[in-house]
């Protein structure tokens, strides 16, 4: 059965962050011969236009889009939405990302709307986002999870869920390893003198839970030799401008407790696509390297290793189902509890991810297998392998990935819409 499916979201559809994943998500309803209508933010379209898209309706937010403490939507897109989901007449509704925002209108879909609501958990380890976890019991919408842990997360907090996670996918045509001399001509235009040295790279929005202070710190930390050999990339916000409880100004902590390293970490605004697009961007690392406290699926680990980077970072609730044995997860050293048991946030262990950016370095710099991965010393020597550890590596990751291609995920989602033809 083929159905009409309203994506809601505070993301607009663009090529860049999750609204990247919105617009795949987009894509693969469409692929599988599904009307789509999306209810977003869009940069290109002001107050209450409706534009097509693809072939499909495109409404854009207006006004504010933040609940207040107690869950109420406010501004006026609460009854603009009203309107749109009763003129559309949809099937379902699936609503993605931004729990705090979203959750806001649950009420007025069990008021208004008769069509089953799902909420894509794209789960946010911030735990102001758990001041609605109440709400969202009340309600009856359903909740897709993203990953198995956490599944495992909703059915302690006896929140309702009735099927499988279905993944976040990574667009194989997009994200690649790039060949070698395209990599070095970007490192040359990105890093300038540094160009030659060992890149450890983070990607992601500044945000308190991302920990980026973590990193300029453990970067700080490496023995003055391999620091030397080493740049931190650090494609970001630096926050100074837009400073709030959420960002961190990151010039100001390299100022003020790291004024050695203001040439070796460098910054490339999240918004600089006009000059790299962000297969390029992942291209320039040698490490992704990330200190997050939580994550949802994990965009930006799922992404790198699609182009050959490997990842060092913590231990947290979605890092083995991505890497599997790929890449360093470190230990996490303690927890931050919050006021709901079953949410914990976690703290990756400092000295332990230092050591694992020095064994990085070596495995880079290296042309000897290293002995910290004695089953691929065996694999190498009676297959004859070239002594190129970092490169079989770079390899392992891309084959990683495509545990998670679109085609993959597309298949989940018609198994949920097979799943929705039985109830």
């Amino acid at each position: 059965m083929n159905y009409k499916v309203m994506i809601i979201s505070d993301s607009p559809l663009k090529q860049t962050g999750y609204g990247r994943q919105v617009r795949d998500l987009y894509t693969m309803f469409r692929n599988l011969g599904h009307a789509v209508v999306f209810i977003g933010m869009h940069s290109e379209i002001q107050g209450t236009a409706v534009q097509d898209y693809e072939g499909s309706k495109v409404y854009a937010m207006q006004g504010p889009v933040d609940p207040t403490p107690n869950g109420n939507w406010v501004g006026p897109d609460k009854h603009w939405l009203q309107q749109a989901v009763l003129i559309e007449e949809p099937d379902i509704i699936i609503m993605v990302w931004d729990l705090r925002k979203l959750l806001g209108i649950c009420r007025d879909f069990d008021r208004f709307f008769r069509c089953p609501v799902y909420l894509y958990w794209l789960f946010d380890s911030d735990p102001i986002s758990f001041q609605y976890i109440e709400l969202m019991k009340r309600t009856r919408v359903r909740v897709l999870p993203v990953t198995q842990c956490i599944s495992k997360w909703l059915d302690d907090a006896k929140i309702p869920f009735d099927f499988r996670a279905i993944p976040e996918p990574v667009d194989l045509s997009k994200f690649y390893p790039l060949p070698d001399e395209t990599r070095k001509r970007l490192k040359l235009f990105m890093l300038g003198l540094n160009a030659e040295k060992v890149c450890f790279g983070f990607v992601g929005g500044n945000f308190q839970r991302k920990n980026i202070p973590m990193l300029i710190d453990a970067f700080a930390a490496l023995p003055k030799d391999i620091r030397d050999d080493s740049v931190l990339l650090l494609h970001t916000d630096p926050g100074a401008w837009r400073l709030n409880a959420q960002s961190f100004d990151l010039h100001g902590i390299i100022d003020a407790y790291h004024p050695e390293l203001k040439d070796q970490i460098i910054f490339s605004q999240s918004n600089n696509d006009l000059k790299f697009n962000m297969c390029e961007v992942y291209g320039i690392m040698d490490w992704q390297v990330s200190g997050a406290h939580g994550e949802g699926w994990g965009l930006m680990t799922n992404e790198g290793m699609a182009c050959g980077v490997p990842m060092i970072i913590g231990d947290i609730s979605t890092s083995e189902e991505i890497m599997g044995d790929v890449g360093f997860r470190i230990p996490i050293s303690g927890y931050l509890y919050t006021p709901y048991p079953y949410l914990r946030v976690t703290i990756p262990d400092f000295e332990t991810f230092v050591d694992g950016m020095k064994r990085a370095y070596q495995i880079t710099r290296s042309q000897e297998l290293h002995p910290a991965f004695p089953e691929w010393d065996i694999r190498s020597r009676k297959l004859g392998y070239a002594k190129d550890y970092f490169g079989k590596l770079r390899l392992e990751c891309v084959e990683r990935a495509k545990l998670f291609c679109m085609e993959r995920v597309q298949a989940d989602w018609a198994e949920f819409f097979e799943y929705l033809d039985l109830i």
